[in-house]
């Protein structure tokens, strides 16, 4: 059985890779390696987690295969703070969207975490947990709240573990709360939302008819986390969400695409596709991104709130910010100056989620009480 005790351990075993005799690469494979080898791990892990995937995509057996998805899973487990797992454990079945294709609702029992460390690790434990309340089939739109929300997670995360907190605080403010996780692209490793950003797309797109002929309601409301920013702004814009959607809130997300401290046009990220199709919804230079914000990002039927907390200019092309006519720009530290948290903490900052409270209710807005957050773990 493996393990890996720390994330510094996973670019030796890059190198263990590249340099094997059974595992050669070819040249240009080395070039990106060497690119991306400027960024760490801690910094930007999404570009790190797709080092194995790129090393390996030119082994063809399956014992290569095999090591690509005990290095990924390794990566991500190390990044929740749960590097002791063993890799290559059971899978249980219910890694999928609620109810499959044919996404039947039951509602959430998990209990509310104040952490996303803390609600990653127990939905690793147990995988068909959904935030307390959400996916409720009982739950029909009331005039004073006629659009149910569709919370969406990102990058190898459960909606568990992004919305436990989030999901109940817009239920109790009377609001119907759905949410799903889905695109397990590796069989048998618990990484949600690493299939192709088009994959994404389209489970979303299906996910919002669902929950539209469940509640009987006419639109939703939407929110995208993180890598499901993008995802958001192409399923409105390009999947048929324009009638579907009322309201969009990009949460902390890229949605041009990943800038990587201004070197990602030095980057040539298509190789890495094939073995990390999610890739291409960070790449600011693949198809999907340059589709998604061809002509700008907006629709003029939709009205749009964007919310980022001040480290994600870092990482994100143009800031991570959108303007235009229909959409409020939001920066955390416009609004309080002592906010510190970092990206995973960022669905857990009550002030965060008092924003995302009154832009779906801005009947009832209330001012963000401001006080010191530092960042929670991992970043």
């Amino acid at each position: 059985m493996t393990y890996w005790h720390n994330v510094n351990d996973i670019p030796l075993l890059h190198m263990l890779l590249s340099n094997s005799p059974d595992s050669p690469l070819p040249p240009d494979a080395v070039d990106v390696i060497l690119q991306m080898d400027r960024f760490s791990i801690a910094t930007n892990f999404h570009l790190d987690a797709t080092h194995d995937s790129w090393r390996t995509s030119m082994i063809g057996d399956a014992r290569d295969l095999g090591r690509l998805r005990n290095s990924v899973v390794a990566l991500a487990l190390a990044i929740a703070g749960l590097a002791i797992t063993p890799i290559g454990a059971a899978t249980p079945q219910a890694y999928a969207a609620p109810g499959g294709a044919g996404f039947s609702f039951e509602r959430g029992d998990g209990p509310i975490q104040q952490t996303w460390f803390e609600a990653q690790a127990l939905s690793l434990a147990q995988p068909q947990t959904q935030p307390m309340g959400a996916n409720d089939p009982a739950c029909r739109p009331t005039p004073a709240r006629p659009f149910p929300i569709v919370l969406v997670p990102g990058l190898i995360e459960t909606s568990y573990a992004v919305y436990s907190r989030m999901a109940p605080a817009l239920i109790a403010d009377g609001a119907c709360v759905f949410t799903f996780t889905s695109g397990y692209q590796y069989p048998g490793v618990p990484l949600a939302q690493t299939s192709s950003p088009y994959v994404f797309a389209a489970t979303l797109s299906r996910f919002v008819d669902a929950v539209l002929e469940q509640t009987g309601a006419q639109k939703v409301d939407l929110l995208g986390y993180s890598q499901a920013s993008i995802i958001g702004f192409y399923y409105i814009k390009h999947g048929g969400g324009a009638v579907n959607v009322h309201h969009y809130i990009g949460f902390d997300g890229t949605p041009w695409g990943t800038d990587n401290f201004g070197l990602s046009d030095e980057i040539d990220q298509r190789p890495l596709y094939p073995l990390a199709p999610f890739r291409e919804s960070y790449d600011p230079n693949g198809p999907f991104v340059q589709e998604a914000i061809a002509g700008g990002l907006t629709v003029p039927s939709v009205s749009y709130t964007v919310i980022r907390e001040r480290f994600v200019p870092l990482i994100a092309a143009n800031g991570g910010e959108v303007h235009g006519p229909n959409v409020t720009m939001i920066r955390m530290e416009d609004v309080c100056a002592e906010d510190y948290s970092g990206h995973t903490g960022f669905p857990y900052n009550d002030m965060a989620i008092r924003l995302v409270r009154n832009a779906f209710d801005p009947e009832n807005a209330q001012q963000p009480v401001c006080h010191l957050t530092l960042p929670q773990p991992p970043f």
